[in-house]
């Protein structure tokens, strides 16, 4: 005795370009929510060290303006770093890591994981 499965018409839960999984959201929406989402202070930084995007846990912890070179928004210097994992990333193309100590923005000292990954 052979029991056969009806077919069953498979239709997206919501329109060309989204995700059915993820509750009808565009991929750059889903991407986006995580940027914002993650607990983790994230930055976007060009060539010149300056800072292009960041997320909502960053501008709660860091005082920057879009412009702002990372070595003045997170360390308070006049230039780069001696040694510098934005720069050895845009160099070679991987990641890299670093421990550092600062302050937020409310003057409580922070000790941060630094890791960086090319875009």
């Amino acid at each position: 005795m052979s029991r056969e499965t009806p077919m069953r018409e498979i239709r997206p839960a919501a329109g060309p370009g989204t995700c059915p999984s993820l509750g009808g959201l565009r991929p750059e929406e889903m991407y986006r929510n995580i940027f914002e989402g993650v607990p983790c202070l994230v930055a976007v930084l060009d060539r010149n060290f300056r800072l292009v995007s960041w997320n909502r846990t960053f501008s709660e912890h860091m005082e920057a303006k879009p412009g702002d070179c990372c070595y003045q928004a997170f360390w308070g210097r006049d230039g780069k770093c001696a040694r510098c994992p934005v720069e050895e990333t845009f160099a070679d193309g991987r990641f890299h890591t670093s421990e550092e100590t600062g302050f937020y923005k409310d003057g409580s000292r922070a000790h941060w994981i630094v890791t960086t990954a090319p875009v």
